[in-house]
């Protein structure tokens, strides 16, 4: 039986989590001020949730952006492949609040290392993100890799005021290989783009005023996983050339496809740790 979020959570022993403590020395080493106490036990108990819901093994890379301090907001958590950290280009300390990290449309990215071809054994892939940017303003991806039309990984948060994308991962956007489903109540939310196997993909998405719910699905199995890493605020084009972000996010993860019933747990996982960390939630 799955025991609502308050109880399961603390229920959990939070006091300490190898992970966590991991995490915590390597935002050090790579060059940032230990994080907060609010931070380390708010991660604590993330990772436990993880861990109590069978989780943790389907993540691949997880980041979630706190606010402390820049390297600590591009240091992921969870890093099973990947950089660490992830790669910045041009995002400064002032990008960063406790809202997450927000691009220009111009020239800032993350390279998270991540790459759908190497990193995972088949086209059972995932990408979760929390967006915290209310208007639309472009056709801008927010998370992405790109070889080819049919050999993509994209996710568009929103693609426009009215459709989220996601391109199917395993799949690219050429032939209509692609999701589109309508963006929460104000845009702001848990967006879960997730292909559970060759011929299934969805989106989830909830938020506090929304239940987690099937945002849109696929049934079709259309072309490859893409050779090259994902960027975060920008897709990685390797053919035609990078196309940046204007949004802010709050957490962003990599992790193998999740199923409805895991993306929820997922869901209010995140939402508890964003709340402890003060901000970055609807």
């Amino acid at each position: 039986m799955i025991l609502p979020l308050k109880n399961c959570v603390d229920t959990i022993p939070s006091f300490s989590h190898p992970g966590v403590d991991d995490w915590a020395n390597r935002v050090i080493t790579n060059g940032g001020e230990k994080p907060s106490f609010n931070t380390i036990y708010t991660l604590y108990k993330f990772y436990r949730g993880l861990d109590f819901f069978g989780l943790t093994p389907l993540m691949v890379s997880v980041n979630c952006i706190v606010p402390d301090n820049l390297s600590a907001s591009i240091t992921p958590l969870i890093k099973v492949a990947g950089n660490d950290p992830w790669t910045n280009t041009n995002v400064v300390a002032g990008d960063l609040t406790v809202d997450g990290l927000i691009g220009n449309a111009s020239n800032k990215r993350l390279d998270t290392g991540v790459n759908a071809l190497t990193n995972y054994a088949s086209s059972n892939i995932g990408i979760t993100a929390y967006a915290m940017s209310d208007t639309f303003t472009d056709f801008r991806c927010d998370i992405g890799a790109y070889v080819t039309s049919t050999d993509t990984s994209r996710i568009y948060l929103p693609f426009s005021t009215t459709k989220v994308r996601l391109a199917c991962f395993g799949g690219g956007e050429a032939g209509g290989g692609y999701i589109e489903s309508t963006p929460l109540t104000g845009i702001k939310g848990y967006y879960s783009g997730n292909r559970t196997s060759s011929t299934y993909y969805a989106i989830y998405q909830a938020n506090s005023s929304t239940p987690h719910a099937v945002g849109a699905f696929g049934t079709n199995e259309y072309g490859a996983r893409p050779n090259t890493s994902y960027y975060v605020l920008a897709v990685h084009d390797i053919s035609s050339g990078n196309v940046y972000s204007d949004k802010r996010l709050s957490f962003v993860a990599f992790h193998y496809g999740l199923s409805l019933a895991q993306s929820s747990n997922f869901f209010n996982l995140v939402q508890a740790m964003r709340v402890g960390l003060g901000g970055g939630y609807v």
